[in-house]
């Protein structure tokens, strides 16, 4: 009887270990992920990369829902209208030819958030442009929401707000505390223009 409970309880501890690290290795794969739509989303604003080789890149992380013009809709806080893939191809052919850069960012990325069935993973881009003339510095702060799609764990939404460095009036920063009232902690920064 006594093997028998030992047993029993060394099964139970093994079930809950295996769990635990399970949900860490999916986790630590969505944060990879918001990690990844970062470089690649600042590179397409940007035109840093192909037109084909971001959409290759980008749709398999995100649901079946979301098509291109949304990606494109997302990617640009003004409203670019009409971008295709043959306007988009001028803009970058003319960014690699004279080494243009339009600003410089930091990425600060949290952990993972549970939220009913939704995992979550907020950020806060640090925006400097190097025409600081004409642009002020902002940040932008974006919360991801993943959902189960196909047995994976795929992007359904970005939520997105922006602000000024110096906010112009009582500009609130919508994703600064998770639900529970406790402020997100930032895990990693990273600079999408150097992966």
């Amino acid at each position: 009887m006594k093997n028998n409970v030992f047993v029993l309880i060394i099964l139970i501890f093994l079930i809950v270990l295996c769990t635990a690290g399970c949900n860490n290795s999916v986790d630590k794969n969505i944060v990879e992920t918001a990690k990844k739509v970062e470089i690649l989303d600042n590179k397409f604003a940007s035109c840093l990369i192909k037109y084909d080789d971001y959409f290759n890149s980008i749709k398999p992380l995100f649901s079946s829902i979301i098509n291109e013009e949304k990606h494109i809709e997302r990617n640009f806080i003004i409203p670019v209208e009409n971008l295709n893939k043959a306007e988009y191809e001028k803009a970058y052919n003319f960014t690699a030819e004279n080494n243009f850069k339009q600003y410089d960012a930091q990425v600060h990325i949290s952990g993972v958030y549970e939220f009913k069935s939704l995992k979550n993973v907020y950020i806060k881009k640090v925006v400097t442009p190097r025409d600081n003339e004409s642009i002020i510095p902002y940040t932008v702060v974006k919360k991801y929401n993943f959902a189960k799609e196909d047995d994976e764990w795929k992007i359904i939404s970005i939520e997105r707000n922006f602000h000024y460095e110096k906010p112009l009036r009582n500009e609130k920063n919508i994703f600064s505390e998770e639900p529970d009232g406790k402020p997100i902690e930032y895990k990693q920064t990273i600079d999408p223009f150097e992966n």
